[in-house]
């Protein structure tokens, strides 16, 4: 007696899984500038990285010794690659000024305080002055 069985192909019904957002701050906002359309755009004299070709990475931490505020902080490095500078918007006065970073060319320290009296203020470490600010970019 001989059998023959055929196996059936069928799929596994798949879940929708929602992308993960890697942005783990709860009380500071994303900073990166979200207009900046990539490389070569709007014209390749004038434009700006999106955050994922930079990349811009943050994480939660404890704050460093020497701040007077020891609240845990969202922080990263902004280190701009390429033919690409760093670019902050800053506080000045009444309004907000765009001043590049370090001068020496080394990665800018970027901050914002998940808890306490400055919780969701950015803050930019630029040539050692803190400097509050809305937003930041790399660009041409």
């Amino acid at each position: 007696m001989v059998f023959i069985l055929k196996t059936s192909e069928s799929c596994i019904p798949t879940q929708n899984v929602e992308p993960v957002d890697p942005f783990p701050c709860q009380t500071c906002s994303k900073i990166y500038d979200a207009t900046c359309q990539g490389v070569n755009l709007p014209s390749p004299s004038s434009y700006c990285l999106k955050d994922t070709d930079v990349p811009v990475v943050f994480s939660i931490q404890p704050s460093p010794s020497h701040f007077g505020d020891q609240n845990p902080m969202c922080a990263t490095y902004l280190n701009c690659p390429g033919a690409t500078t760093e670019q902050f918007d800053v506080l000045r006065g009444y309004g907000y000024l765009t001043i590049p970073g370090n001068a020496d060319n080394t990665p800018t320290f970027v901050f914002c305080h998940e808890s306490g009296p400055k919780a969701g203020m950015w803050f930019a470490d630029v040539n050692v002055h803190e400097e509050e600010m809305n937003s930041m970019r790399c660009s041409s």
